[in-house]
């Protein structure tokens, strides 16, 4: 059963949808509406060792330290009788309700651009694991197949032993096919993976029953052959390929001010990457470029050492803290804003100006004048990754067609 300490989301649809099994005929858009959580709380130091954990990169210390000081998060108060997708904690995540099997068996998944698989919490968990979520039965849905054979395992972070093993999230299962639904479209045949295995994190965050990824399926995890995400399996019945955080199938022209610049995406590594063609700190402009990926999954922007030390340096009494995990500034302080430039694929560069608000991320602690930064290092990831920091400035539009783009448009300020 679900806890009843929960935020949800309210849907709207676009047009009217009918439920259908795949494939469809009918072409289909829909859009979900997020509701502002009233017991919302950030945590600059967990939404920054959440960000490590998944790319694999071990946690400073300092953070890891930062992170068991953290304040616990608030849950979220039940709506009743809304479907609905909601902000998470922290600003990390998109929940949304997902119906799966026959009959449908309810869930809220979060909604993750920077990986590519379906999984949700399972009754092979443990009662004690399980409290709190919805959990999948297979043997009750009269459409699940077990692909046997079949097994998936993810994990986030540094899972060997030592210190900061206790940083790593993992969790592994086995493999089904079964109906999954979004808004009445369904696909027939989707790769469901079953969580039996979970660690703490996943278990003690009851908002949610597990994650659906919509990077692509090259970045799959099911052994011994990768599955299709959900979004390559339905967007042929989409009325176009094309998602943004909240619309399906089309573009909400509401939602933005000026045109909409694409950029070509690079899927060598199963993510929504690009390369910005410059940016700005403030004022002061670089024709560098950066290269980085697109991921609704991870709060904070993730920018090269060499940038965010350019950055703070312009923020008076801005540092590294060391009790903190990231970088800090006193919460009244100027900012300046930061600005990346979109490389088109046909017309002028565009640029999205990620204003100085976003940046001043939360308050260190509840009550305190030391703010973290929504500008931190990606050191040891490789690459940038625009985060919701960076996202909530733009409508981002992810073209699923033949040849993959990336189309950015600023919101109104």
């Amino acid at each position: 059963m679900r806890s009843p300490d929960v935020t949800v989301i309210i849907l709207s649809l676009a047009v009217p949808l009918t439920l259908a099994s795949s494939p469809l005929n009918e072409k289909h858009a829909f859009t979900l509406h997020q509701v502002r959580n009233p017991k919302h709380i950030k945590s600059g130091a967990r939404a920054l060792a959440h960000a490590y954990r998944k790319y694999g990169v071990p946690i400073p210390e300092a953070l890891a330290n930062a992170v068991d000081v953290a304040s616990l998060p608030a849950k979220r108060d039940v709506i009743a009788g809304s479907l609905v997708a909601s902000p998470e904690q922290y600003d990390s995540e998109y929940l949304v309700p997902f119906l799966i099997g026959t009959p449908s068996q309810n869930f809220t998944l979060n909604i993750d651009t920077g990986s590519a698989d379906l999984w949700v919490f399972s009754n092979q968990l443990s009662t004690t694991e399980s409290a709190g979520h919805n959990v999948y039965n297979p043997g009750a849905s009269t459409t699940s197949r077990q692909l046997t054979g079949y097994n998936w395992s993810v994990q986030y972070g540094d899972c060997g032993s030592g210190i900061l093993s206790q940083n790593c999230n993992s969790a592994s299962g086995d493999v089904y096919n079964d109906v999954v639904n979004l808004a009445g479209i369904s696909y027939d045949q989707q790769a469901v993976e079953t969580a039996s295995q979970l660690s703490d994190d996943f278990v003690e965050d009851t908002s949610s029953d597990g994650l659906v990824g919509l990077a692509f399926g090259s970045l799959n995890s099911v052994q011994p052959n990768k599955q299709r995400t959900f979004f390559e399996n339905v967007k042929s019945s989409l009325a176009s390929p094309i998602f943004a955080a909240d619309d399906f199938g089309y573009i909400d022209t509401s939602k933005f001010s000026g045109p909409m610049t694409y950029t070509a995406v690079d899927t060598s590594n199963g993510f929504w990457e690009f390369t910005a063609s410059g940016y700005s700190i403030g004022d002061d402009e670089s024709n560098d470029h950066i290269t980085g990926i697109v991921d609704t999954g991870t709060s904070l922007l993730l920018l090269d050492q060499s940038i965010v030390q350019s950055y703070y340096e312009q923020v008076s009494g801005a540092y590294n803290s060391n009790t903190y995990g990231g970088y800090t500034f006193d919460c009244d302080v100027n900012l300046p804003d930061f600005t990346f430039k979109i490389a088109s694929t046909g017309e002028a560069d565009a640029s999205i100006v990620v204003p100085a608000r976003h940046i001043n991320y939360a308050p260190v602690s509840e009550g305190s004048s030391t703010c973290f930064g929504g500008v931190q290092s990606n050191s040891g990831i490789g690459f940038t990754i625009f985060g919701d920091v960076a996202l909530k400035a733009a409508y981002v539009v992810f073209d699923g067609s033949n040849a993959p783009r990336l189309g950015f448009a600023s919101k109104p300020t």
